[in-house]
């Protein structure tokens, strides 16, 4: 590795900002058909866009009354980043429509 090469991948380092901590809050325990789709449609988005998440199950957690103190909801799919509440599903999707979305995830 040249002196330039070491130059470049530690000013890339430095000037990264940290990557904002992303959480999808889904359940397994759904026999609503829409809410499946719901589901399934913002992990696929979240995916396609390459986005690491993490992924709360509320059929395998007990974590429902911690995330509806945060969110003021108890629909599922839910988006956080940083800890605060980015919308469901179909607010997420308005926000890839308008071009905000990368942005929230931190990918500009």
């Amino acid at each position: 590795m040249s002196k330039y090469d070491r130059a470049a991948e530690s000013y890339q380092k430095r000037d990264l900002p940290p990557a904002p901590s992303i959480t999808l809050v889904t359940t397994s325990l759904t026999i609503k058909l829409e809410t499946r789709s719901k589901m399934r449609r913002i992990k696929e988005l979240l995916n396609a866009k390459g986005v690491k998440y993490e992924h709360i199950d509320l059929a395998l957690e007990d974590r429902g009354d911690e995330i509806a103190a945060k969110t003021g909801r108890r629909e599922v799919p839910q988006l956080l980043v940083n800890g605060r509440f980015i919308g469901t599903a179909d607010d997420v999707q308005e926000f890839e429509d308008e071009g905000a979305l990368d942005g929230m995830l931190g990918l500009m």
